[in-house]
């Protein structure tokens, strides 16, 4: 039994008398200040198991059709509850799951006399013991809602070198893109005339500065390439605005189809939010439905999801008016997207399946099937695997992704391996000079398994440290770091790690990819989860660089050691080895020798890829 028990989470100030308490900690901030100040502490998730935390997974994944039945909430054939990503709603609410059944763990194994518990832990708390042995503590909480849960976007740009993250609210990110929008598109008219006879493309949220040779495979198309970008604008910079002039692309006026006086749409938002009063008022079911073992989630989901969808739902209205009138006015041959669970996305499909039809592609997007061995542990957290395919076919890239699909179910004849059009123009470098330059690719601690433990972004950070030790100690070669370009926790912890530690290393994570791997020698990438592969390693091998893959996650055992075409080690191993290819002293070219063999796994139509896409488009009759 425990004396006193201590909870905290989101505590920055904090200052303790007794010795004989237990504390225990929520989140890694948290354990930061309390190391500092040598106050011993516990991790939450000691107290949950591998297999815990997967029953959980599942118990969560079975529940994400939680908004499927809800007639009155459906407007012009959309379920507003279905609009959110259901990847997102997983990725949001998975870790409060994880919180609550590991609270309840905690209070059984310790039997505490007395607990004392920050502000927003209490009402979990008060779920399982007696109100009167809790106490809440009067330490304010650091905020820590952005992004998806505080309504907010964030802005990253560098600043001397230096990553920095701005955050404005999604209502004027949308008022600042469309002044954008209505600036540069008048300037360089590129706005879609709905009044065009001829069949069109619809292509949804892509960025095209990144499509340079299907845009010009799209020019030659007999279906006008129409860009639909509710989120990024598709003319965020020069390049893209470049790429759409001289390829004849248009881009959709939101305004073109949103044709409702003030009066008409307010009515509307008054009986939608009057008919989502009704159903949180009446949420017995979704209470019985996330419940497991006698623990009651639900309490805790709704304090931020029904604020979200409020926040929401003038947006929702919006978007699906525009839309359906976008589906119905418009002759459209197919419609191209590069993910299935953004917001856009799914209204637009919505709208689509209800009534119109039109032949919907799934572009693949990212990299990271490179080895049988890793299929079945990557396959749970596929999102096809997690929430299904909804496009009518599934472009591919080569044949490792065309045997991973169809291995797990996806029907073959919606596989179509056409090759990567982002990919066309990357081509080997001849690099010469005396110095070398590696370039470190971080990918973040994402945790849509929930595996990584707030132990990992110690062990993160000391691996990341061995690594830099490592190269530094090398003399002659140049260190840039590339953090993902996704807006994630852990990047932020990782800029303020490398500015602390490694004021002297350039740190960059907006700069294209394939303009810091044109510059670089060697690549080394590395993650903390095994199913988390980046891109970045194909596109490295394509331009012919050195890849090292460094594995943070030891939870695969005996993983076949890879030294074709990229060598993959673990961050335990002894990076002795890194060290003599980075200076030449053990021959890398087994690695370099093997990467046309491994890409002809991977890739497919290499540098003709766009033609396949837009071959494929046309030939589809609606």
């Amino acid at each position: 039994m425990t004396h006193n028990l201590i909870l905290l989470e989101s505590v920055d100030k904090f200052s303790i008398n007794d010795n004989n308490s237990k504390i225990i900690v929520f989140d890694y901030l948290t354990h930061k200040k309390l190391d500092k100040k040598n106050i011993s502490h516990s991790f939450y998730d000691q107290y949950l198991s591998d297999d815990e935390i997967k029953e959980l997974f599942d118990f969560l994944h079975s529940r994400h059709n939680w908004n499927h039945e809800c007639s009155n909430l459906e407007f012009e054939g959309v379920n507003i509850l279905q609009i959110i990503s259901p990847l997102e709603f997983h990725e949001t609410f998975f870790p409060i799951i994880k919180k609550i059944y590991a609270i309840k763990k905690i209070l059984e194994i310790e039997n505490p006399k007395k607990v004392q518990v920050s502000k927003n832990l209490s009402s979990i708390v008060e779920q399982f013991i007696n109100k009167k042995i809790i106490h809440e503590l009067s330490f304010p909480l650091r905020p820590t809602d952005k992004g998806f849960n505080s309504e907010h976007i964030e802005i990253r740009f560098n600043l001397l070198n230096k990553p920095v993250s701005l955050y404005i609210s999604k209502k004027l990110f949308s008022k600042l893109k469309s002044i954008q929008e209505n600036i540069l598109c008048r300037i360089f008219n590129l706005w879609y005339k709905p009044d065009t006879p001829k069949k069109i493309n619809l292509i949804l949220e892509f960025n095209p500065a990144l499509f340079s040779s299907m845009l010009n495979e799209l020019k030659n198309s007999r279906n006008t390439p129409v860009f639909f970008n509710q989120r990024r604008s598709a003319v965020w910079n020069w390049k893209s605005i470049q790429n759409l002039r001289k390829n004849n692309c248009k881009i959709i006026n939101p305004n073109d189809f949103f044709k409702l006086s003030d009066t008409e749409f307010t009515h509307i938002k008054s009986k939608f939010k009057s008919n989502l009063n009704n159903f949180w008022k009446f949420d017995e079911k979704l209470s019985l439905l996330f419940s497991k073992e006698n623990i009651e989630f639900w309490p805790e989901i709704k304090k931020k999801l029904i604020p979200l969808y409020y926040s929401r739902l003038e947006d929702f209205l919006k978007s699906i008016i525009i839309s359906k009138n976008l589906l119905d006015q418009i002759s459209i041959n197919t419609i191209l997207s590069i993910s299935e669970s953004g917001e856009n996305e799914n209204i637009v499909f919505q709208c689509n399946k209800n009534k119109n039809k039109i032949t919907t592609c799934l572009l693949q997007h990212s990299f990271f099937r490179y080895d049988p061995e890793l299929y079945n542990f990557q396959w749970r957290y596929e999102p096809q695997s997690m929430y299904g395919l909804k496009s009518d076919y599934y472009l591919l890239w080569g044949n490792a992704d065309y045997d991973f699909y169809s291995q797990f179910g996806i029907p073959k004849e919606k596989l179509i391996i056409t090759g990567s059009p982002k990919h066309d123009n990357y081509l080997p470098i001849n690099k010469t000079g005396n110095q070398k330059t590696v370039l470190l690719a971080i990918m973040p601690i994402t945790n849509v398994s929930g595996l990584c433990r707030l132990q990992t972004y110690i062990d993160y950070e000391l691996m990341l440290e061995k690594i830099l030790q490592t190269l530094k100690s090398i003399e002659n070669i140049k260190i840039i770091i590339k953090l993902h370009p996704g807006e994630n926790f852990s990047n932020t912890l990782l800029n303020q790690y490398f500015k602390r530690k490694h004021p002297d290393i350039l740190i960059l994570q907006t700069t294209p990819s394939k303009k810091l791997l044109e510059e670089s020698d060697i690549l080394i990438h590395t993650g903390p989860e095994f199913y988390e592969i980046s891109t970045i390693m194909l596109e490295a091998m394509l331009l012919g660089n050195t890849v090292i893959d460094i594995y943070l996650d030891e939870n695969i055992k005996n993983l076949t050691p890879i030294e074709t075409g990229l060598l993959r080690i673990s961050g335990n191993d002894d990076f002795e080895k890194i060290k003599k290819i980075v200076t030449n002293e053990t021959d890398s070219s087994s690695i370099l020798d093997g990467i046309s063999k491994q890409l002809t796994k991977y890739i497919t139509n290499q540098n003709n890829s766009s033609k396949y896409v837009v071959k494929f488009l046309d030939n589809i009759e609606n």
